[in-house]
């Protein structure tokens, strides 16, 4: 599992599990079956389907978020098209900076646990490679090294997003997370 300190079902069955593992060794990702690869190549048949029902589904969260100034959702040039794998917003209350980083990451992650106790799952948005355990001591890198990288780790969150999901799941998903902010 790319080298994971912990394995996914580790991971999903812990509190908190919308945060991502470290990763203290330089890991592979060979977790795909024949079957798994069978059952997608069926899938590309409604690849196009299910790329125009995220980007659906993205451009109503876009719309129906785009009052909370504490989070910056997804921007797309008008030259890309999005292939929304996740819809990444950042947590940013307050500008974001290496001064108060650790703050806001900690308002970030009882934001996402009070979305747990909701059963809304998130997760964090992504990794800064260069703080993760084997990156870390290999090229003796520091959150400083790369500050915008790091933002985005400790800020990011990944709401869920699925072709199949209907409009009232997707409304449960806001008014949780307009919720959970105010708690």
């Amino acid at each position: 599992n790319h080298g994971a300190i912990k394995s996914d079902l580790q991971r999903h069955e812990s509190k908190r599990g919308f945060l991502l593992p470290d990763y203290n060794v330089a890991g592979y990702n060979y977790r795909m079956t024949d079957l798994q690869g069978a059952i997608g190549v069926v899938q590309m048949g409604r690849l196009k389907h299910v790329l125009e029902r995220r980007t659906a589904l993205a451009q109503r969260y876009d719309q129906a978020l785009r009052n909370l100034p504490w989070l910056e959702t997804p921007c797309t040039p008008e030259e890309y098209v999005h292939g929304y794998q996740s819809y990444v917003c950042l947590f940013r209350p307050e500008e974001p900076t290496m001064d108060n980083v650790e703050k806001l990451h900690e308002r970030r992650n009882a934001l996402m646990e009070r979305l747990e106790d909701k059963g809304i799952a998130t997760r964090q948005g992504t990794q800064a490679v260069h703080v993760l355990g084997y990156y870390r001591r290999k090229y003796g890198l520091q959150p400083v090294d790369f500050s915008n990288t790091y933002l985005a780790d400790r800020l990011s969150l990944a709401l869920p997003l699925y072709a199949q999901m209907t409009s009232e799941e997707q409304d449960f998903v806001c008014v949780g997370l307009r919720e959970a902010l105010n708690a």
